[in-house]
């Protein structure tokens, strides 16, 4: 297996994405309705890609993730630290970009426990708002 790597999303994986949000029970989101028109995330991959996340910029100092997906039919024993390692670059690569905080909302137990995972700030209301903030 090769070792992990996070890139930008690119409009072939879009089609790839569809599969996973289908086999997630989920409907897939049209383009228009992703950051850059479905280009502004990030996906992490071994061999073949596993998760990915979208980022969103704001007109203020603040960033959103959104759309967290994985590959439904990825068993790796390594599935749970990689998407903790996409989550975390979403976040980072956010602050890179000049925001001074970033939230998400999730209802997702394994998203909350990831983020909780890396300190970032949890509410416990019916939607979770994570949020990483640079000092």
């Amino acid at each position: 297996m090769n070792k992990p790597t996070v890139r930008n999303i690119e409009l072939r994986d879009y089609e790839v994405l569809n599969t996973w949000w289908e086999g997630n029970g989920y409907q897939m989101p049209n383009l228009e309705d992703l950051p850059e028109e479905g280009l502004g995330g990030l996906v992490i991959e071994t061999d073949k890609p596993v998760a990915a996340g979208f980022i969103y910029l704001t007109n203020s100092n603040k960033g959103y993730v959104d759309f967290v997906i994985s590959n439904p039919k990825y068993k790796g024993k390594d599935r749970y630290e990689l998407i903790l390692k996409l989550i975390e670059h979403c976040l980072d690569y956010a602050l890179d970009l000049g925001c001074r905080s970033v939230w998400a909302m999730t209802r997702s137990n394994g998203i909350i426990k990831r983020c909780k995972e890396l300190g970032y700030s949890v509410t416990t209301k019916d939607y979770s708002i994570v949020a990483s903030y640079k000092i």
